[in-house]
């Protein structure tokens, strides 16, 4: 099967085979029974038949089948039947394959190993190439035509057909063999084809194309340019269908798709000069293509744009001398005077074929699964029927592996995914049997590639003409070089993709396997259809939620505010019928909670009261499932859970819950079980459920995690002591919240100063401690409080050796402490500030404020210190707060800060302020005293005295000239001094 053209038809050239006793099997599809064709063999032997002739029409489209489709078997069948047709025997089986192309244009891209399988099927076969003359064609074509010609008409065709062949038989552009009558005859039955285009058609059709397939594709084309839309634009009988429409058939519906380098440059030459040439006179466009057209064919034949075949291509009127100068002017052509040819004048020195080789050789091995990850990554394959049958949008993400996979992919499964594993190497599919058995994920489907290896190849040589494109400076100033670039590039990165989409497109083609079991999927549907069973198996407790809104991974920022809008009615109007949405209206949060909480049977009517609940078992919407789900997961902790992983675990199969869902089924959940749940913040107990605590929780759950009680082994006696104790009854179905909550309550309400002072008892201080550094309420109240009381833990303990009673009497004497530690702080400031003004002590608060006030009535007046003294003296005469605020912005002024928020130092600096204003108010009293005594023109002065018996405040009278007029002795002088 040398390079040549095999008809399909060609059985008829082998009129030898024919004789008396050979049967002939015609097959126009590849398959055939051995068991059939040896019973067959030896029927026809017993009937003393000499053979058997079976004839394979169109070999090409499946070995071309066989190419893009490893595993189809194809080449091996073929290689069967030739066995059987070698082993001879009484009727000889004689087998004939029939392609268009020689057996190697069909491997290219295979790798090496396929190639050489494929050489040996090749060197079992005769190879008997068959080319038709051009004389042969060019009969067919004749009689396949047929017109309606007047004589007079017929004669004047002949007469325009002779002198063309006299041109051409005298530049020698007769194919060979055909002589100059028979090509009148011939030429002119063509018409409305002209003589140059039914000579280079053939030709042609051989070079670039299928021979005759493709050129009674043209001859049958009412495609533009095809020889039906040429026969509509000719006006008048004489004209013709010239060769430069030839040229645009074949571009503008005719693809280029031949593999000879040589060929396809020609085709960038001529289509790099037809873009230069740009808006010019279309005749000029015309010849150029024309003689771009001979360019392409060569001297095959004797085709030559000589200026005698390009003045034949044209009607009479058309100047072709003028155009060739002008395009000559323009530098599009150039005239070879060696050949006497006109050909395009740029070409291209750049030599693609060796630059994809020399930049392959650089590119050495590189690892193709992460190579293809990065430049074609399939799209996710989407499950239409599970997820219209199930209202959730479930795909497969498909990735490309390979033995150089590292472990961590297979072992953190997800989501359903596909994963192709690409084997390159006979040993690859040892690896992938190993990974399916270590690693049978139900969420995985893996799937062996047979064919990396071809893949790799066409990836490399799409790397290296990329690279080529970026990185080779020569190539940018070569127009030509850069269209075949383009071209190849275009080609290769086709049959990349190809290949690629083939894997999900032909699912037969490969080995699928999912739970280390093989999948049988000779169809994209039955692909659909296995990918529906495994979801339905691996989330086969997943709920039922009619909304597309919200059943999703990813929600809009529009459905969030919903969300937000639908779990504040789930705080504030749970007793409400719908939540309390207007009943007229529909909007987004409306919607999603009649698919979650009202059809699932979470929100329901009980006892006239609409309330969240437990969803019912029997429900359709299988909520229930996911609920005992959470509570088992709960359950199986003896500390909080993070709420991620909460939202991850009910995300997961058995469940497969969509991310825009699992955040409410959390806050129903919590809001349905809250007694017996405690959530935590930032590893801070929230006592109470609000609703900036739910909208922090819908935008950061990392920071949240959830607690589950369960009183397995927890005393009653010592449950409902506490109740009784701390709360004064036991209502039914208490739980421990009933207890933390109060507490937590209690102590978050104490001040900043009874949570941080050091002054108490240690065993008081332990308690208070305990409430901020224990995260969980059951170990707080039976084994962090007991111990702080100085009893023994009451977790694992035998009750009946700690009285209860005994214990909370002593943990509710530490918490009077800690509530009356303010209170005693400030009868403590009240003692001190009495003492300090000189006021009894057993005055009541508000008769030591109506004392201190009207006693320094008035002496703001007397003092310059704004900050300080009268400040603290309009402190003391206040008379808008009652009577505790009275005390505590005393307080403030002198510990400079709010008493509730005093620390030890706070404390002492009020003690000391306190005493220094005293002692100025009362020598600011004296002087006033004094100063009304004294006449107008008198300052009274107070002068402290300070002598080894002690401070002694004396007064002094200045007047004018400021001297002294009060008697004072001498030593007491001296002190001033």
């Amino acid at each position: 099967m040398r390079p040549g053209k095999y008809l399909p038809f060609a059985f008829a050239h082998f009129p030898p085979l024919f004789r008396s006793g050979h049967i002939l099997i015609y097959c126009p599809v590849f398959g055939v029974h051995f068991t059939l064709l040896q019973k067959l063999q030896q029927a026809v032997g017993k009937k003393t038949g000499k053979g058997i002739l079976i004839v394979i029409d169109e070999l090409g489209k499946f070995l071309e089948y066989e190419a893009r489709h490893q595993g189809a078997n194809d080449i091996f069948l073929l290689q069967a039947l030739a066995e059987v047709a070698y082993q001879g025997g009484d009727a000889n089986i004689l087998l004939v394959v029939l392609m268009h192309q020689a057996f190697e244009q069909y491997s290219k891209g295979l790798g090496e190993n396929l190639k050489n399988e494929w050489v040996k099927v090749q060197g079992r076969f005769e190879n008997i190439p068959f080319l038709e003359s051009a004389e042969q064609i060019l009969r067919v074509i004749a009689a396949a035509f047929r017109n309606r010609l007047t004589a007079p008409q017929q004669q004047d065709i002949k007469r325009q057909t002779t002198a063309f062949v006299k041109i051409l038989a005298k530049q020698n552009a007769l194919s060979p063999g055909l002589n100059a009558e028979p090509a009148i005859e011939i030429l002119a039955q063509c018409y409305p084809l002209h003589p140059m285009s039914a000579l280079l058609l053939p030709t042609l059709c051989q070079k670039v194309a299928q021979n005759e397939r493709t050129l009674f594709s043209y001859l049958g084309s009412q495609e533009y340019f095809g020889f039906k839309d040429g026969i509509n634009r000719l006006k008048q009988v004489g004209e013709w269908v010239l060769p430069w429409e030839i040229f645009e058939y074949f571009i503008e519906n005719q693809p280029l798709a031949t593999a000879d380098h040589v060929t396809h440059r020609r085709w960038a030459e001529v289509i790099t000069a037809i873009e230069r040439l740009g808006d010019a006179d279309p005749l000029e466009g015309r010849l150029l293509k024309t003689i771009g057209l001979f360019n392409i064919i060569g001297s095959q034949a004797g085709f030559k744009a000589s200026g005698e075949l390009l003045d034949l291509c044209f009607p009479k009127p058309v100047n072709v001398v003028q155009l060739l100068t002008n395009l000559q002017r323009k530098s599009i052509i150039n005239y070879r005077k060696f050949s006497s040819e006109y050909r395009i004048w740029e070409g291209s020195d750049f030599d693609l074929d060796v630059a994809v080789q020399e930049t392959m050789q650089q590119l050495g091995g590189f690892n193709l699964a992460e190579i293809l990850a990065h430049r074609n990554k399939l799209a996710p394959v989407v499950d239409r029927k599970y997820s219209i049958k199930n209202g959730a949008l479930r795909v497969f993400s498909p990735f490309y592996i390979n033995a150089a996979t590292k472990n961590n992919f297979f072992e953190t499964p997800q989501h359903p995914k596909i994963l192709f594993f690409l084997s390159e190497r006979q040993d690859d599919t040892v690896v992938f049997e190993s990974i399916v058995k270590m690693y049978p994920d139900p969420l995985s489907i893996y799937v062996l590639c047979e064919n990396a290896s071809r893949i790799k190849e066409v990836v490399t040589e799409a790397m290296a003409l990329e690279s080529i494109q970026s990185e080779r400076a020569e190539i940018k100033s070569d127009p030509v070089a850069q269209r075949e670039l383009k071209d190849r590039l275009y080609a290769i990165k086709h049959i990349e993709a190809e290949i690629l989409s083939q894997y999900l497109e032909q699912p037969e083609s490969n080995r699928w396997v999912w739970r280390g079991e093989r999948l049988k999927l000779p169809t994209r549907r039955e692909l659909q259809n296995q990918l529906s069973k495994v979801l339905e198996t691996v989330y086969d407790q997943a709920p039922l939620v009619k909304n597309e809104l919200i059943n999703r991974d990813k929600t809009s920022g529009q459905v969030n505010g919903a969300k937000n809008k639908l779990i504040a009615a789930l705080l504030t109007n749970a007793h409400l019928e719908d939540l309390g949405f207007d009943s007229t209206k529909f909007p987004a949060e409306k919607t999603i909670y009649r698919a979650v909480f009202k059809e699932s049977g979470i929100h329901v009517k009980r006892n006239d009261v609409w309330q969240l609940v437990d969803p019912p078992a029997e429900n359709k919407y299988g909520f229930a499932k996911v609920w005992q789900g959470i509570n088992d997961f709960l359950a199986n902790s003896s500390s909080p859970r993070k709420l991620t992983d909460v939202y991850s675990f009910i995300e997961k199969s058995p469940y497969g819950v969509q991310r825009g869902v699992s955040g409410l089924i959390f806050v129903a959940y919590y809001l349905a079980n809250q007694r017996s749940l405690a959530l935590y913040e930032s590893e801070v107990f929230c006592p109470l459920a609000t609703q900036e605590v739910f909208e922090i929780l819908a935008k950061r759950p990392e920071l949240f995690s959830v607690e589950a009680f369960d009183f397995t082994g927890i005393r009653a006696d010592l449950f409902n002591s506490y109740l009784e104790k701390l709360i004064g009854k036991v209502p039914e179905e208490s739980t421990l919240l009933d207890i933390v909550k109060p507490l937590a309550k209690f102590i978050a309400q104490l001040p900043h100063y009874t949570l941080s002072m050091k002054t108490l008892d240690s065993q008081t201080i332990a308690v208070r401690d305990a409430f901020q550094n224990t995260q969980s309420p059951m170990k707080l109240l039976f084994e962090t409080l007991p111990q702080a009381c100085g009893y023994p833990s009451y977790v694992g303990t035998d009750l009946n050796t700690h009285n209860p009673a005994d214990f909370l009497n002593e943990l509710v004497r530490h918490l009077n402490i800690l509530n009356r530690a303010y209170e005693n702080l400030l009868k403590s400031f009240k003692v001190q500030l009495a003492s300090a003004l000189k006021e009894p002590a057993d005055l009541n608060l508000a008769d030591l404020r109506t004392a201190i006030a009207k006693k320094y009535a008035g002496l703001e007046k007397y003092t310059i210190d704004l900050q300080g003294l009268k400040a603290f003296i309009l402190r003391l005469q206040k008379t808008q707060e009652t009577d505790e605020a009275w005390l505590e912005s005393i307080a403030a002024f002198l510990g400079k800060a709010p008493p509730n928020k005093w620390l030890q130092n706070h404390s002492l600096d009020a003690e000391y302020r306190l005493i220094e204003f005293s002692e100025r108010l009362d020598q600011l009293a004296l002087a006033h005293s004094h100063q009304l005594k004294a006449n107008a023109d008198t300052q009274v002065t107070v002068f402290r005295v300070v002598n080894e018996q002690g401070a002694k405040d004396q007064i002094a009278y200045l007047n004018e000239p400021q001297e002294i007029r009060r008697e004072l002795s001498l030593t007491d002088f001296t002190a001033i001094l």
